[in-house]
């Protein structure tokens, strides 16, 4: 080996290096198809200072918030775990060929961990480090993850291993290590080949739920988890089940059905999850109440004559407590307590959905949430947290300032609504007492004064038409929503909406 090779394999051998937090990524990386749905990536990862990210569903670099996989030196990081918010876990197949695999295993997996999680007895080369990366830990292979060590040249070489990864859009990929050297020795080159493969067998998750609470986390599967903490993200109590978020935790969880089915349910949208509240226990009335949630209670049919509970075919969709997350669920059976359920991991985006409200009565007000997009029955509208917006002929307000004790507002943006990709930061104005519609002196009312300008009105037709401007407008809780009126008839709007999500301020 050349002299000026093996100096850096000293130093990496000795000294694993973690980047600091916000350090920029590399560019440094090749993908080729090479047919039949296998794809080979070449990184440069040879910048210890540098994580070069990827994007494996887009088979292309990474963004910062939009990436699977990360390479440096010989370290490889997942977006998952320690090392991220994407969900991306990992499972090694050890003495298995790439190829070889047509579906993801059902057990196995494993994220980047805290370095004072890993195991005292794991080898020294992975305590070194802050984060023990899965493609890192030992497996049955190979005590170093991908590779393994010849102490005597200080060389690597890919391990008889292939791992299958979970990526952040909920799909599984095999990978591969095929080389860590290009052809002039120099190190930290590394080639890999990758491919998609199906999900794990859908047997199901048992969930034993006779007796108190049992949680599930996304990505996780039954866990044990104090009820006021962030550790689960839905509840079963035999026929019950709840979110971690409204009335049943402290975290921003919530359910929503999909409109498709459970496999077909990759990518969803971040709108449309209902939190947790007091319901009627299931039973004769006058039984009391418990918190849970209204989606999630209406998972099964009960036969009042044989009492037996048969679950409905439909996927549920779960946000998690986090906010972020979110998971797919099916119910497969139920016995007395007993559920056998498939829950894994999906995606969400802020899609834009179109929404049509009757606001035609003077004299009532149509309140709306734009987190569920649904409109909200309230009986006390100025104390009520669940609606966003609310409708009477052109009159329009928001659940904050003189109008509710949210903290909803909002702001206009003069572009279509497809075009606004964020909320802006600040800016945004909140519930006033204005003018009533028509002549001077008509009086007051508790409106929204930016969302009171929606429109265009010709005093010789008295048409009204909708402007062609955005709102983006700040909810109740505090998360974003973007609006644009499309349409007015005579009280009755049609608009279109797209929603954040708890965490989010992008669209």
């Amino acid at each position: 080996m050349k002299l000026h090779h093996l100096l850096p394999l000293l130093l990496f051998a000795c000294t694993p290096l973690e980047p600091d937090e916000g350090e920029p990524t590399l560019t440094g990386l090749v993908v080729t198809d090479e047919g039949g749905g296998v794809f080979r990536l070449d990184v440069d990862a040879s910048d210890e200072s540098k994580w070069v990210l990827f994007d494996l569903g887009a088979r292309a670099v990474g963004a910062q918030d939009a990436w699977d996989l990360g390479f440096k030196r010989f370290l490889v990081k997942t977006n998952g775990g320690a090392s991220g918010e994407g969900g991306v876990r990992v499972a090694a197949m050890a003495n298995t060929a790439f190829g070889d695999l047509d579906r993801a295993p059902s057990t196995g997996w494993v994220e980047d961990i805290e370095k004072e999680d890993v195991d005292s007895e794991k080898p020294d080369e992975i305590l070194e480090a802050d984060i023990a990366h899965a493609f890192n830990q030992p497996n049955d292979a190979s005590e170093n993850g991908w590779y393994d060590y010849d102490p005597t040249d200080h060389t690597l070489s890919p391990a008889p291993v292939v791992f299958v990864v979970q990526a952040r859009d909920g799909r599984f990929y095999e990978v591969a290590f095929e080389r860590y050297y290009d052809d002039a020795g120099s190190p930290a080159i590394l080639t890999l080949r990758f491919a998609e493969i199906d999900g794990p067998e859908a047997t199901g998750l048992e969930v034993d739920a006779t007796s108190g609470w049992t949680y599930l986390k996304i990505g996780a599967g039954v866990v044990a988890a104090a009820p006021d903490s962030l550790d689960w993200d839905v509840g079963f109590s035999r026929t019950v089940l709840r979110t971690n978020g409204g009335t049943s935790g402290p975290g921003n969880g919530g359910a929503a059905w999909s409109e498709v089915d459970f496999a077909a349910a990759d990518e969803v949208p971040t709108i449309g999850f209902v939190v947790d509240e007091e319901l009627p226990v299931p039973g004769p009335p006058g039984s009391g109440t418990i918190s849970a949630n209204r989606v999630l209670g209406e998972w099964y049919d009960y036969d009042p004559v044989t009492h037996v509970v048969s679950p409905k075919d439909r996927a549920l969709l779960v946000r998690g407590a986090d906010g972020s997350s979110y998971g797919k669920l099916q119910i497969l059976s139920y016995a007395d307590g007993v559920h056998r359920v498939l829950f894994v991991r999906t995606s969400a985006v802020p899609a834009t959905v179109r929404r049509t409200v009757d606001a035609s009565d003077a004299e009532a007000w149509v309140h709306f949430s734009l987190r569920t997009g649904e409109v909200v029955e309230t009986a006390s509208a100025s104390a009520d947290g669940h609606w966003d917006v609310a409708f009477s002929r052109t009159r329009v307000r928001t659940n904050g300032g003189t109008s509710g004790d949210g903290d909803a507002a909002a702001i206009e943006i003069a572009a279509p609504i497809d075009t606004v990709t964020a909320a802006p930061a600040e800016g945004y104005a909140m519930d006033e007492a204005l003018p009533l519609p028509g002549p001077p002196g008509s009086g007051t009312y508790s409106g929204n004064p930016v969302l009171a300008a929606w429109y265009d009105y010709d005093p010789h037709t008295h048409a009204i038409a909708a402007r062609d401007v955005t709102f983006v407008i700040r909810t109740a809780d505090g998360s974003f929503a973007k609006l644009a009126i499309e349409a007015f008839d005579d009280g009755v709007y049609t608009f279109a909406i797209a929603y954040a999500g708890p965490n989010g301020s992008t669209f």
